[in-house]
């Protein structure tokens, strides 16, 4: 599965940074929005990406496809 794949409703999962005590703990988030270029999420911290961006996270940081 790849970014260019999602749609809005897929469920992806992304390490977020509550505090220095609790590094990069996996959350899931729901896309809320999508166009071409950018990914909306349904969390607070982290509201919008670009798709470029998100697969390179994919490969790199330990961001997750859970469902389409």
């Amino acid at each position: 599965m790849k970014a260019k794949d999602l749609k809005k409703g897929s469920i992806v999962e992304i390490p977020v940074n509550f505090s220095p005590e609790k590094m990069n703990i996996p959350t899931q988030v729901v896309i809320t929005r999508c166009t071409e270029h950018y990914l909306w999420f349904s969390y607070s911290s982290l509201q919008r990406m670009g798709r470029n961006t998100f697969q390179g996270c994919m490969d790199t940081f330990n961001y997750k496809i859970i469902s389409i």
